[in-house]
C-alpha cells in the first residue's frame, strides 16, 4: 500500500470540482455546498476525494430510490 500523499488543500475547491461532475451527471438533483469560507486542510487529496465521491454516490442512490419530486443534496 502506498504511503499517503499528504498536502495542504482547499476543501471547498475539492468539493466544487466533484460537484461539477455530479451536477452534469444528475441534473434532476440540486447539489449545494455551504462552506462559509474555504477550509484549508492537511490531507491526501485522492483519498478525501474518494470519501466525498462515496458519500455522494450513496446520497444519489438513496434519492433516486425515493419518489419525491424535489431532490437536493447539501454539503455543509
Amino acid at each position: 500500500r502506498p504511503a499517503p500523499q499528504v498536502e495542504i488543500a482547499d476543501l471547498n475547491e475539492i468539493v466544487t470540482e466533484i460537484l461539477r461532475f455530479y451536477r452534469v451527471s444528475y441534473p434532476s438533483i440540486n447539489f449545494t455546498s455551504l462552506f462559509k469560507s474555504p477550509p484549508m486542510i492537511k490531507t491526501d487529496i485522492k483519498k478525501i476525494k474518494r470519501v466525498f465521491i462515496n458519500l455522494l454516490d450513496n446520497s444519489v442512490r438513496a434519492l433516486l430510490e425515493k419518489n419525491d419530486s424535489i431532490k437536493s443534496i447539501k454539503i455543509e
